[in-house]
């Protein structure tokens, strides 16, 4: 419980707003490229990320699609219908497709994509119940065509799909790395 005082109380917002808390409302709200200090790493972002550790707590994000409309709400009700799993409030923003090639918000075709990313924290054995992360992604893969993951959170055993454009990656890579020492321990099967 105090966790979520920590992270959701109207009357600790001037202490996360000091402090810069990563996950606070308040940061949540209004346009990112206003946010005043970039993407810093703060040393309360770091006591967030070792709470977390410590109290087996996982974050999971879903991104997909705003177009076609109907697609979008079929999605967003398959995370919904999973709401349980969240420790505390659901986080839902809207982006614009990066031009990353293995970026989760890469749009294919070259074409701008509006994406809805969905984000929660939610205790890891509630996770690993029959009724939590493989439900969800059973759910989404039914329900919802086109979702990604965030490729650094959560639902690690559920997904291969594709995402960005690896082929675009590794001429880059190729590029780099010509002799093609560099190769991840933990890279995908379907990147070879």
């Amino acid at each position: 419980m105090a966790i979520r005082e920590l992270h959701s109380s109207p009357l600790l917002s001037g202490l996360r707003k000091a402090l810069r808390w990563q996950h606070a409302p308040e940061e949540a709200q209004g346009d990112v490229s206003a946010k005043s200090g970039g993407n810093q790493y703060t040393w309360a972002a770091w006591a967030d990320d070792v709470m977390s550790f410590a109290l087996g707590l996982r974050r999971i994000e879903v991104i997909f699609p705003l177009d076609p409309e109907d697609q979008a709400g079929r999605c967003l009700d398959a995370v919904l219908a999973h709401q349980h799993m969240a420790l505390w409030r659901i986080d839902v923003h809207s982006q614009q497709s990066e031009d990353f090639p293995l970026s989760s918000t890469f749009g294919a075709g070259g074409k701008p994509v509006q994406f809805l990313r969905v984000a929660f924290v939610g205790p890891g054995p509630l996770l690993d119940l029959p009724s939590g992360e493989a439900s969800l992604t059973e759910h989404l893969r039914r329900d919802c065509p086109g979702w990604r993951r965030h490729w650094g959170k959560g639902l690690w055993g559920s997904t291969q799909e594709r995402w960005g454009e690896p082929s675009q990656f590794l001429k880059v890579a190729a590029r780099w790395d010509p002799s093609g020492k560099f190769k991840p321990k933990s890279q995908p099967s379907w990147l070879d």
